[in-house]
């Protein structure tokens, strides 16, 4: 965190600085990861809509294979971003609660109100976790009632409901951080 010895200003534009760092992570680890998810969506209808034409044998068993590698290749590429997007979510939410802090102090009228701007846009984010949950919620709730007929491809799926879980609940504890900085934003 930032030193605190600093002077005030000096103090808020290094805060200003970490937050759009952080924020610029939490973008490109939060794209990297919907890609990723995309693409992976795009394959496995592709894969389970070609399991419905009655392939042979073989065909099922190479469709399966396929299915299994999209689902944990997206289960490292979730596990790998996750705690990335989490981490600087946490950063973010922090800074949010140091502006409301140091919205206090005797600073310039101009960096009250950027401040004040800047935890009302944080508190913004709440609208994209709750999407991002429903979408999650989504997600496991398809994975949960695919029923493919291949024991690696069951696994592959319920390591990913397992996973896709965990980020709930993470979400949830991001929602809740949000809801207390909401509070703490309308004492000032």
């Amino acid at each position: 965190m930032i030193n605190e010895d600093l002077p005030i200003q000096e103090k808020y534009y290094k805060t200003c600085e970490s937050l759009q760092n952080y924020v610029e992570n939490y973008a490109k680890y939060t794209n990297e990861l919907t890609n990723a998810i995309n693409l992976s969506n795009k394959v496995r209808i592709k894969s389970i809509n070609h399991l419905k034409d009655s392939p042979s044998p073989n065909e099922i068993e190479l469709v399966c294979n396929d299915i299994a590698q999209v689902n944990m290749n997206e289960y490292s590429v979730i596990k790998e971003n996750s705690d990335l997007i989490f981490e600087n979510l946490t950063k973010i939410i922090n800074i949010g609660f140091y502006f409301t802090k140091l919205y206090s102090e005797p600073i310039l009228k101009e960096e009250k109100e950027d401040i004040y701007n800047s935890i009302n846009a944080l508190i913004g984010f709440k609208k994209s976790i709750i999407q991002n949950q429903e979408n999650l919620n989504n997600n496991i709730k398809v994975m949960t009632n695919l029923k493919v007929p291949n024991d690696f491809v069951t696994n592959s799926f319920n390591d990913l409901i397992e996973i896709n879980k965990k980020r709930n609940k993470k979400y949830s504890e991001i929602l809740d951080s949000l809801n207390k900085l909401e509070i703490e934003f309308k004492k000032i």
